[in-house]
């Protein structure tokens, strides 16, 4: 058995929730389409504009190059986008953190793996997982995400350990139990 203590804050939550927003396949696609569905739409904007203003005297690429500035929006859009959404994202996690107390999720935290699961116990709430019941055990940067459903997980900083090798040791103890059962 293999148990650690440490404090879970708003930016662990955080974290976890980006890496889900982000590598979740259903919320991946809505992000993609977020991002590229309005240069859709302002490209075909742009082709009606351009298939209009066409006149008898002008060339189809003079009528272009008159409204090129208008092509300027979809590097810039490109571009600024993934910063816009991580901002927006964050504010969205940060407030609603702080619309309630949270006392189950933050604060000191005790997790244990064994051979038969999960345990994770806070000073208000205590849960026990077998190992056939976890979805996945995820390494991400600084965490390691135990999954105990689709959308849900226990959030395990590296700060809880004392060295790089222990926080390894850790994740492929639990991905080694997690794939065994």
């Amino acid at each position: 058995m293999i148990m650690i203590q440490y404090q879970l804050n708003k930016e662990d939550f955080k974290a976890f929730n980006l890496y889900h927003y982000y590598h979740s396949p259903t919320t991946r696609k809505q992000y993609y389409r977020s991002w590229f569905m309005p240069i859709v739409i302002w490209l075909i904007f742009f082709v009606i504009i351009w298939y209009f203003s066409l006149t008898d005297e002008s060339t189809p690429l003079r009528g272009l190059l008159d409204l090129s500035p208008l092509l300027v929006f979809v590097p810039l859009y490109l571009v600024y986008y993934p910063f816009a959404f991580r901002r927006r994202f964050t504010k969205i996690v940060k407030s609603m953190f702080d619309d309630g107390r949270n006392v189950i999720f933050l604060g000191d935290k005790k997790v244990s793996i064994s051979e038969t699961g999960i345990d994770d116990i806070g000073e208000y709430s205590s849960t026990s997982i077998k190992w056939p019941a976890i979805e996945r055990v995820v390494l991400f940067k600084e965490y390691i995400f135990v999954y105990t459903s689709s959308t849900e997980g226990i959030i395990i900083p590296a700060r809880a350990f004392s060295t790089d090798e222990e926080f390894n040791s850790f994740y492929n103890a639990a991905n080694t139990y997690c794939n065994g059962n």
